[in-house]
């Protein structure tokens, strides 16, 4: 957020592993967990968002979470 130039309110990560997925949590970013079969046994408890389409992560699906 920092280097965008950005508030953390306007950033969101997309992250398929249990490290990025804690980095973005304790940054306070949203966080959208990708889980697809490439990825196991990793933790998306705390991601706000979990999809394994990319589709589901389009601004009018994602607007209304953010309001």
């Amino acid at each position: 957020a920092e280097i965008a130039g950005e508030p953390v309110k306007n950033c969101m990560v997309i992250e398929d592993a249990t490290n990025g997925i804690k980095a973005a949590h304790a940054a306070g970013i949203f966080c959208a967990a990708f889980k697809s079969p490439h990825t196991h046994l990793q933790d998306y408890t705390l991601a706000n968002l979990v999809v394994e389409d990319f589709k589901k992560l389009e601004l009018d699906i994602l607007k209304p979470l953010f309001e």
